[in-house]
């Protein structure tokens, strides 16, 4: 099967060369032909008035044989015709049209026309050439001659030209390949140039190349511009070396840091479940070591005071104060243990979470705190406040110590306590500096306002660590659990609580309790005074 080529398909060099060579056969091929017709026109030009100068010495010779009727010197003078080989016939015609003398080189019968031709002019009839002129005597008409001619010497002459024009076109085709092949150099060996330091990159990622420029001129102009290419491309290249060698020790240090990350959350995992189960166990231990605690004090309770009641007019005044002592020492000893045991139940004996209505909560923390508020004269102030997710008896406990605290810590004038909500978003100000555990979510946050003798700045945190107390026994009563159990109530609703306070000016417990969509109606609850 035969291939076939495209022009695009060759290289540079066998492009220009086949340019070349096609545009100078093409140059050369139109000056032939037009030479050539140049050549034809001349020659037939040349050939009408050869024939007519024949015509003319034939016509001069035979003017004696035509006017004294003489056919045989007419013959002869014909005759002579026979040394012109283009020559194919003559004739000689009278005044009255009638054929004088012919001539017939083939010997075949005259070809001439039935009518005398008209004279003085010439034609041309396909490969044929025919002249007819008339004959003169002291300028009189006195016949006309016709001659008729092949065009073999114009075939001739237009072969041989040819001929000579293949000869030159070949000749010029074979200089021009030669030189074409040599000159074509000085544009193709700076783009091979170009190929060969293209190949280097493509294969080896080479960019450190450069093509030599020969000249100034578009191809060096091209050259500049390709090698300022390859500058730029091996910086480029140079700085993704290096920031690929800066991630690749990157990724190594970040795969570092993720394994230690992860072992120190496997091992902060493992701690955690430590101290939960811990937790655990300490809760279960504190609730039944305070629980199985309360029969042996309520014995000794007991017996103290039988003790007391029985015996007390045998007893001098140090025994019966030992008694007394003993006996609030065990009703203090009571205390501790029922405070251990609500701490301990917060996470042992937790309820369900359930919608509860916290305005009744307050309800029923002003009714269980009754008597103490009737005692004080305390104002307790309640505002609108939500219906939240919680267990109502942790909420009742966490707003009893609050509110109580609130009281018990009034040192001059009547106790007043406010008890108000507010909904914020965690993103916010106020929710950032309580630190909730829940992210993404909204709170509300539950404020308890007094007007007691509040608390120093640095003793913030102090207030919600189990058995802290800030204060002598006998100032104030209490066992330094209270405001733990609410830490731990508010905790585990997801929420946190802070405390801001200025001495002699009042303190403020925030704490806050996820909003759940199903509760963002509020219920709204008269303020009151007890």
């Amino acid at each position: 099967m035969i291939k076939k080529y495209r022009l695009a398909d060759l290289d540079v060099r066998s492009r220009l060369i086949f340019i070349i060579f096609a545009t100078t056969a093409l140059g050369l091929i139109l000056a032939t032909v037009g030479l050539t017709l140049t050549d034809r026109k001349l020659t037939r030009k040349y050939m009408i008035t050869n024939l007519d100068i024949l015509a003319g010495v034939v016509g001069w010779n035979s003017r004696a044989a035509v006017t004294f009727n003489d056919e045989k010197a007419g013959l002869d003078a014909l005759e002579a015709l026979r040394f012109q080989p283009h020559i194919e016939a003559a004739y000689i015609f009278d005044n009255a049209g009638r054929i004088f003398a012919s001539f017939n080189r083939t010997g075949a019968p005259p070809q001439a026309s039935p009518e005398v031709p008209e004279a003085d002019r010439h034609w041309f009839d396909g490969s044929r050439l025919f002249v007819a002129q008339g004959m003169w005597l002291n300028d009189e008409k006195i016949g006309t001659i016709y001659i008729q001619s092949d065009t073999g010497e114009l075939a001739a002459r237009l072969r041989a030209h040819l001929w000579d024009a293949a000869l030159l076109i070949a000749g010029t085709l074979v200089i021009t390949y030669f030189v074409s092949t040599r000159m074509q150099s000085v544009i193709t060996v700076p783009i091979f140039q170009l190929v060969d330091v293209t190949r280097e990159v493509s294969r080896n990622g080479n960019y450190a190349v450069r093509a030599k420029k020969s000249r100034n001129d578009e191809l060096g102009t091209l050259v500049d511009g390709f090698n300022s290419m390859l500058s730029e491309i091996q910086r480029r290249d140079g700085e993704l070396e290096l920031a690929r060698r800066e991630l690749e020790e990157r990724v190594v240090e970040l795969d570092r840091e993720v394994t230690e990350r992860q072992r120190a959350e496997a091992a902060l995992s493992k701690q955690t479940l430590e101290l939960e189960r811990s937790n655990g166990e300490l809760e279960q231990f504190a609730y039944v070591a305070s629980h199985d605690l309360q029969e042996p004090l309520r014995a000794i309770s007991g017996c103290l005071q039988i003790l007391h009641a029985d015996y007390e007019s045998q007893l001098d005044d140090d025994a019966v104060e030992l008694i007394d002592h003993s006996v609030a020492g065990s009703q203090r000893m009571k205390t501790l243990i029922n405070d251990l045991l609500d701490y301990s139940r917060v996470g042992t004996r937790a309820k369900e979470f359930e919608l509860i209505e916290t305005n009744s909560i307050i309800a029923d923390v002003l009714q269980n705190l009754d008597v103490i508020i009737k005692e004080q004269h305390a104002d307790i102030i309640v505002g609108e406040l939500p219906t939240i997710m919680a267990d109502s008896t942790q909420i009742i406990q966490l707003f009893q110590n609050l509110i109580g605290n609130a009281i018990k810590f009034c040192r001059n004038g009547t106790p007043q306590v406010t008890i108000s909500a507010t909904r914020i978003q965690n993103d916010s100000a106020e929710p950032k500096a309580l630190e909730p555990r829940t992210n993404g979510k909204e709170f509300w946050q539950f404020s308890v306002i007094d007007n007691g003798i509040g608390i120093e700045t640095q003793y913030a945190e102090r207030i919600f660590v189990i058995f802290q107390r800030l204060h002598n026994r006998t100032e104030y009563e209490g066992t330094g659990i209270g405001l733990s159990v609410c830490k731990k109530i508010v905790e585990r609703h997801g929420g946190k609580i802070r405390m801001t306070s200025e001495p002699g000016k009042g303190t403020t417990f925030n704490f806050t309790i996820p909003v759940v969509e199903s509760t963002v109606g509020s219920q709204k609850s008269e303020g009151s005074t007890a």
